[in-house]
């Protein structure tokens, strides 16, 4: 009886002991505090844009991971505020491809990781991308002349390294680089301006500009820029079957002689009036030649009233147009400006201009056809000037037109009276 009750005792206090253990173990686990995550991460790699980074989270604090990635800024410190990855839940080792870095940049990359206690930020690790070659553009040519233009870039991005380099460069064949001619216009970023002097006529140049870094040089887009004069164009006709030469002058290419057609390109009649009172109340299209001559008209071409150049059913032939004064203004630059320009589009001699101040150099062979006012009167007289309309104007009005005199010699656009919409002027025309 005794040892039973011995043995049973024992046991009762076996299970007495064991069970304050368990009590405790689970009294002591219970009461373990949870803190915040413990983590590390490193970058590898590192391209022009993109970066592989690896994190590892070592300890859950206690509890469990319910987010963790990498946060990256350009400055110091990254927070979850700043752009990061999302790689999952848990611990242990997670990998990452940031993309869409800019090239030449130093980031600042923190691993997190996220449980009920709040975050961690892991060891910061600083990379710089690669960088790469300048993004730039090239500016489009202006102020042409026979021998010269103005053209340059804008750099929009510097590829993450200064640009100690920058201009434009040039040459007879395409996709010019600097071991061609270049100009020099200075460092960084930005817009330049680059001017270029003491070309050939008649020859075509193929352009771009260029920005040079650590990395190399990028180039912008290529131009193209055409320094004709006097260049024969293609022989026109209009609806009524007239002929004409064409020159190509810079980047344009105009009729050697004043329009002749007495229909519009669909076929339809121009009126001519020769009657003074009937062209000065004159609303729509008509013509005539200078003193109603028709000899007049076959050498220095017709005159027109403004409502026949500006009609929809268009006066000058296919794939031709009446200009617009920024085109004759265009033409004017080219050859020189004012004074220079109007001795190289006029003929030599006094056959046709009443002095002799012209070269004609550019082909252009303008006569001193004059003109009919908007009052029906035939002002001055052949060889005193010569005037053509634009399909621009000063209001409602007046149109803007085009004029060179015997003497002052000058090339030019303007307005002025009697020369309202109902003024007879010649029409040179100029290729689409």
């Amino acid at each position: 009886m005794l040892k039973t009750y011995m043995r049973t005792k024992s046991i009762l206090l076996v299970i007495f002991i064991s069970s304050v253990i368990v009590f405790a173990a689970l009294s002591c686990k219970k009461d373990t505090p949870k803190v915040l995550p413990t983590l590390t991460i490193s970058i590898s790699n590192l391209s022009s844009s993109t970066v592989s980074a690896t994190g590892e989270i070592f300890n859950d604090g206690g509890a469990e991971i319910t987010s963790r990635g990498i946060c990256w800024n350009i400055s110091p410190n990254p927070t979850l505020t700043d752009q990061r990855t999302a790689d999952g839940k848990g611990v242990g080792i997670f990998t990452t491809t940031i993309t869409g870095l800019l090239p030449g940049t130093t980031y600042y990359l923190r691993g997190y990781a996220n449980n009920s206690v709040g975050t961690s930020y892991s060891n910061q690790v600083v990379g710089t991308t690669n960088a790469v070659l300048p993004m730039l553009t090239t500016t489009a040519a202006s102020s042409i002349t026979t021998s010269s233009f103005i053209t340059g870039g804008a750099i929009t991005f510097d590829g993450g390294s200064a640009v100690f380099a920058r201009g434009v460069c040039w040459s007879t064949n395409p996709s010019p680089t600097i071991l061609n001619n270049r100009t020099i216009n200075g460092t960084g970023k930005g817009a330049f301006t680059s001017t270029l002097t003491g070309l050939n006529t008649n020859t075509i140049y193929y352009v771009r500009s260029y920005a040079t870094n650590a990395v190399g040089t990028g180039y912008g887009e290529e131009i193209t820029v055409v320094l004709y004069l006097n260049t024969p164009g293609p022989n026109v006709t209009d609806i009524d079957g007239n002929i004409y030469n064409s020159v190509r002058i810079g980047s344009q290419t105009w009729l050697k002689q004043n329009l002749m057609a007495t229909r519009y390109r669909n076929g339809n009649t121009i009126p001519n009036i020769t009657d003074g009172t009937v062209w000065q109340n004159q609303t729509t299209g008509a013509y005539c030649d200078f003193l109603n001559s028709a000899a007049n008209g076959v050498t220095y071409g017709h005159l027109y009233n403004y409502y026949a150049t500006t009609d929809t059913r268009q006066i000058c032939p296919e794939g031709w147009h009446v200009p617009t004064r920024e085109e004759w203004q265009t033409l004017v630059d080219y050859l020189g400006g004012e004074n220079i320009a109007s001795s190289k589009v006029r003929v030599p001699g006094i056959v046709y201009w009443e002095h002799d101040k012209g070269t004609n150099s550019s082909g252009f062979s303008a006569l001193g056809g004059s003109w009919r006012g908007d009052d029906g009167v035939f002002y001055y007289s052949l060889g005193s000037g010569a005037y053509w309309w634009t399909n621009s104007t000063y209001s409602s009005l007046y149109p803007f037109y085009a004029y060179l005199y015997s003497d002052p010699n000058n090339l030019r656009t303007g307005y002025g009276p009697y020369m309202e919409k109902r003024a007879g002027l010649s029409v040179r025309c100029v290729k689409d």
